[in-house]
């Protein structure tokens, strides 16, 4: 045996970890379709998209409204593209130990035909 779990038990701990890889890809590619989706609204809204009942308040009041709903909607296009660039980051990160994964599995399969055809 190469270790105290063996070739089998580090195999098998590798494609458990191959399964976590990918639901972790599941779920950033979610937060990457919820932000794509978000982020033209949020930014259409912010370029003032919107009317307003201008004979409901006056001038200052309506723009300071404004400004209020422009400085929140800006607030949360920012947050949301630093969730996608938090997320690209994830998915090269992710592939990258996806990489290793590979690798290390094709050596111990490799290990343990040696260990099979030795017997």
């Amino acid at each position: 045996m190469t270790s105290v779990i063996g070739v089998s038990g580090a195999l098998r701990e590798i494609r458990e970890g191959q399964q976590s890889l990918i639901k972790i890809g599941n779920a950033y590619g979610g937060v990457m379709a919820i932000c794509s989706l978000i982020q033209p609204v949020l930014k259409g809204a912010f370029t003032g998209s919107g009317e307003v009942n201008q004979s409901a308040a006056s001038v200052a009041t309506l723009r300071e409204m404004l400004n209020r709903r422009d400085d929140v909607i800006y607030q949360a296009y920012e947050l949301i593209q630093l969730v996608a660039d938090s997320m690209a980051t994830i998915d090269k990160a992710t592939a990258s130990v996806g990489g290793n994964f590979d690798s290390a599995k094709e050596f111990l399969t490799g290990k343990l035909d040696e260990e099979v055809n030795h017997d």
